[in-house]
């Protein structure tokens, strides 16, 4: 009697852990414009207990298809007959992508640095002229502000406007400095790393200013006046993400524009914090085919760096890292599209215009690590 309560008490426990992980691996979502509204993919899982479990049984699964499957075990064939006939040299054709050329309206920062990186061509140049090649010897430090603690690097520039200087801390802090005298005007504490690489300031005549920046998976719109949360975006100034967010947003029109590590570019909008659409960058049509063993694993691809942006025409242009696992390309055949990859990106019109990919199945780590330079000429 007993060890039959035991079988039923370890089915029951079996069942609930296999119906929780179907429930992770289910994604239902209607905002997506290039993904279907549901998905059923490992690559779904967020809870990471979860996703060691489900990793821990699918690297099972693959030792025992290595170990007894022939078609399996050919795949990691390695003699050189397989190699003889193979050409010294392979000659790839260019792509004809109607790539987007300059408007030449992009202009340098003048009075203000209203975005991290400068602005949203993001060529962190300005083109004031008091400071110059005559003159850069004789500066001298004017004020020095330190910070309280130290727990991580600062990977972002600071921002400037209404004669504040905004930026993130060595801690999970967002400050606003008195530019004259770098005297601190407010701090504002935030659960997770604020403003990893970029912070912008945006300013409406009806709304009035506000900062903008991701903390992790939190989306945060914040009072440049006093630090305090702008209540009527999201919940209470803050819009809950499911995925990490690491860079600068952007702004066009009313949208608000985030990337994630999904891989995905999300849009909201800019006044309230409601989500409108999101474009998911990885293939929607994966190789579902075991490789010597392993399961096709396209993870990775996360757009990092940055976003730039050409308000006029609506295009933002955002930079991808490499697939993981980045020095192992075993599990992910193929290019691993938008990898490793600069995406122009219509937001007005909801559609993708092109995508160049610098370097196909990377093995070398070689990701964009920043957004690109939207130049005039």
């Amino acid at each position: 009697m007993l060890i039959k309560k035991i079988i039923k008490l370890f089915f029951l426990i079996f069942l609930l852990l296999t119906s929780f992980v179907i429930i992770e691996m289910l994604s239902i979502s209607t905002k997506y414009i290039n993904r279907s509204t549901i998905s059923f993919d490992i690559n779904n899982i967020n809870n990471p207990q979860i996703k060691r479990l489900t990793r821990a049984l699918d690297n099972s699964y693959s030792k025992f298809l290595l170990k007894f499957s022939p078609s399996q075990k050919k795949h990691l064939d390695q003699s050189d007959s397989l190699f003889k006939n193979l050409p010294e040299y392979k000659i790839i054709a260019g792509k004809k992508d109607n790539f987007t050329l300059s408007n030449n309206s992009e202009k340098n920062n003048l009075y203000d640095w209203l975005r991290s990186h400068g602005n949203h061509s993001s060529n962190r140049f300005s083109d004031l002229k008091q400071i110059n090649l005559s003159n850069i010897s004789k500066l001298d430090v004017a004020w020095i502000y330190e910070f309280d603690e130290i727990k991580r690097d600062i990977q972002a520039n600071p921002i400037f406007a209404d004669n504040k200087i905004f930026m993130p801390t060595t801690s999970n802090e967002i400050i606003a400095l008195n530019y004259k005298n770098g005297e601190q005007l407010w701090k504002h504490k935030i659960n997770g790393t604020p403003a990893r690489r970029g912070l912008i300031y945006w300013l409406n005549n009806k709304y009035g200013s506000r900062l903008y920046l991701c903390a992790e998976k939190q989306l945060l719109s914040i009072n440049p006046e006093d630090g305090s949360l702008i209540k009527d975006f999201g919940n209470n100034g803050i819009v809950n993400l499911k995925r990490r967010c690491k860079v600068s947003p952007a702004i066009i029109g009313d949208n608000l524009i985030i990337a994630t590590v999904e891989p995905g570019i999300e849009v909201y909008n800019v006044i309230n914090g409601k989500l409108l659409w999101k474009y998911y960058l990885k293939e929607t049509k994966n190789n579902k085919n075991r490789y010597g063993g392993k399961r096709y694993d396209y993870s990775g691809g996360n757009p990092w760096g940055g976003i730039s942006a050409d308000i006029k025409r609506g295009i933002v242009f955002v930079t991808t890292g490499n697939a993981g696992f980045y020095f192992d390309g075993v599990n992910r055949p193929g290019d691993n599209k938008y990898s490793n990859s600069i995406i122009a990106i219509d937001i007005i019109n909801k559609k993708k215009l092109w995508d160049f990919q610098e370097i196909s199945h990377d093995i070398w780590n070689l990701d964009i690590p920043a957004p690109p330079i939207i130049h005039p000429n």
